[in-house]
């Protein structure tokens, strides 16, 4: 999104008043991984690497293996090991 122009503001302040001039920044990022996609990596996540995702030595994910086989699927273009365990973390999965 590009910054509001000088004629914005004054149209808004013109309307709204003060309240106008307030900022509405909540002080997050939006979040680039959908809450549907969230839930299918803590469904996926949950149960035993798949016999198709060349993890068939394997009975349990790392974090690293797991963000691979999503980047992989292509169920997300990318992910970190941080934001993957945050995402388990909001959904209680260990």
């Amino acid at each position: 999104m590009g910054t509001a122009s000088a004629r914005d503001v004054v149209h808004a302040f013109n309307e709204l008043g003060f309240t106008a001039l307030d900022p509405k920044w909540n002080g997050e990022r939006p979040r680039a991984i959908s809450e549907r996609v969230r839930e299918y990596v803590r469904l996926i996540a949950l149960g035993r690497p798949p016999v198709g995702w060349r993890t068939t030595d394997v009975t349990t994910w790392s974090l690293a293996r797991l963000a691979g086989r999503l980047i992989d699927r292509l169920a997300v273009p990318r992910i970190s090991r941080g934001t993957l365990r945050r995402i388990l973390r909001e959904g209680k999965v260990s």
